[in-house]
């Protein structure tokens, strides 16, 4: 893992410990694997990082949320500052930062097709989906599908507390991969095209909760 290309300096960074979470920031990335932070503090009183001890890091950047395991080294006085060095440990995961988080969640959707007209062809399939976000969801589907069919579809939320069956959403399929071997299904992209606010807003609470469970695994 090359930190020298993911960190710099001033990036803004949480440690996380079990249940505890402090705030610092990258003072300086020695190699790739080598770097220090400024030592956190809380309540005004300075953390000690125990040596040895391995710590998650977070650092949350333009392209990415970066998440990764630390071991804290030494604490040195660099500059009038205390800081803290850390070598990396292993389980480096980045999440993405885009218009619009996409969150992998398997959500029961309901799906039929739809005519240019909005008449629907077709009576509903029950399908999952493998990743879904405000605006849009992936989702396997048959192989008939194609790019630019018109889709509805009804959601039945059953995670982290939000228990709902949405009404029906509109959409289109943007694109389309083959799986390997499952000639009879197809990956397919969907963006929804007339969600409401309300449905948007319970989608975006969804996708945050399953955005911070990821973080703090």
């Amino acid at each position: 893992m090359n930190f020298k290309v993911i960190l710099k300096a001033g990036d803004q960074i949480r440690i996380v410990d079990g249940g505890r979470e402090y705030f610092s920031a990258i003072d300086d990335v020695t190699d790739e694997s080598n770097f220090s932070v400024l030592q956190p503090c809380e309540h005004g009183r300075m953390v000690e990082m125990e040596p040895g001890r391995e710590y998650r890091i977070v650092c949350v950047k333009s392209g990415g949320i970066h998440r990764f395991d630390a071991m804290a080294l030494t604490t040195v006085s660099s500059g009038g500052v205390k800081v803290v060095n850390f070598r990396y440990t292993g389980n480096y995961i980045r999440l993405q930062r885009r218009n619009a988080f996409r969150c992998p969640m398997l959500i029961r959707a309901d799906v039929r097709k739809k005519t240019g007209s909005g008449t629907v062809s077709r009576d509903w399939e029950s399908y999952h989906t493998l990743d879904i976000s405000e605006i849009g969801m992936r989702i396997r589907l048959p192989s008939r599908y194609r790019q630019g069919d018109l889709i509805e579809t009804v959601l039945y939320i059953n995670q982290y507390g939000i228990e709902l069956e949405l009404p029906p959403v509109s959409g289109m399929i943007v694109r389309t991969s083959v799986l390997p071997n499952r000639r009879d299904e197809v990956m397919c992209g969907v963006k929804f095209s007339n969600i409401d606010a309300k449905t948007r807003d319970v989608l975006l609470k969804l996708v945050t909760l399953g955005q911070r469970n990821r973080i703090k695994q």
